[in-house]
């Protein structure tokens, strides 16, 4: 089952660029701003099914993981709601090298021969992509950069659960929309009621279980399946995205960002998977 919850959540994680197509009519920002208010509303609804409360120590640390999820939701939403999905799908890839590079520069954490070959691998993919497109894949490292540094903070100074910490920094996230309200007052009242009271509302309200679903399933798939298993689960969810950019937003695959999206994946398969160590231990039994 837990395999299974694994492969549903990256799965879902695919998906999400469909589900803003079916709302790019909104402004990123706004939808950003939606999107945290009922991320949080589901997470206090769990948090009081479950007796958990809200302690001002775990919300002051969320601060700063709280500003990087913020950075990486609405890059995110401007970049696929943009029809850059992807380049989204990119950040996918990205971000679990990036983790690894910024391990190895701040927590000082040796690499692995994998995990230096599918750091150069994928290095040498952004850099074709650059000499073909004259533009880095900015939308990519908007969206894998917040998320990395997310992760090392969480390593080096988390102590909650996922959705815990989800459930805090939610909290501390609702700064977004307050702020938009304080700045824009009645013309974005107006524009709230309209967009919640029409044919979308439904759907947007619906942002929130987008948000949460796919964390809790992959939460629980952790407890059981290999590392192995994991990381190769983790190719779904850029190819899902892939797919639906192209049949849906209807983007067009040139050769550059086949070529840039092919070597990510194998630089993310070097990081993931033990390729390296399925060779090494086929040279020893040889010799």
């Amino acid at each position: 089952m837990n395999h299974v919850n694994a492969i549903l959540a990256n799965f879902l994680w695919g998906m999400v660029p469909a589900y803003y197509f079916v709302v790019r009519s909104v402004d990123p920002l706004r939808m950003t701003a939606y999107r945290f208010v009922f991320t949080f509303l589901l997470l206090l609804l769990i948090g009081i099914l479950l007796r958990k409360s809200y302690t001002l120590h775990f919300l002051r640390q969320s601060l700063i993981p709280a500003g990087l999820l913020t950075i990486n939701a609405y890059v995110y939403l401007v970049a696929v709601m943009g029809g850059h999905v992807l380049e989204a799908a990119y950040g996918y890839l990205m971000a679990p090298i990036l983790t690894i590079v910024l391990g190895r520069l701040i927590l000082l954490e040796p690499l692995s021969v994998n995990q230096w070959t599918g750091t150069i691998v994928c290095l040498a993919a952004i850099v074709f992509y650059a000499a073909m497109a004259y533009t880095l894949p900015w939308f990519g490292f908007g969206i894998a950069l917040p998320f990395a540094l997310y992760l090392i903070w969480h390593r080096q100074k988390g102590s909650l659960s996922s959705i815990e910490a989800l459930k805090h920094e939610s909290l501390v996230m609702l700064i977004v929309p307050f702020s938009l309200f304080a700045f824009f007052g009645s013309e974005l009242e107006a524009l709230v009621l309209f967009e919640l009271g029409g044919e979308l509302g439904i759907v947007i309200v619906a942002s929130g279980l987008v948000t949460v679903v796919p964390l809790a399933l992959y939460v629980n798939s952790c407890i059981g399946p290999s590392i192995i298993y994991l990381g190769a689960y983790q190719f779904i969810a850029p190819i899902v995205s892939a797919l639906v950019a192209i049949f849906l937003f209807e983007e067009t695959m040139t050769m550059a960002k086949a070529i840039t999206g092919t070597g990510l994946l194998i630089g993310l398969a070097f990081v993931t998977l033990p390729i390296g160590s399925y060779f090494e231990g086929k040279t020893r039994s040889t010799n």
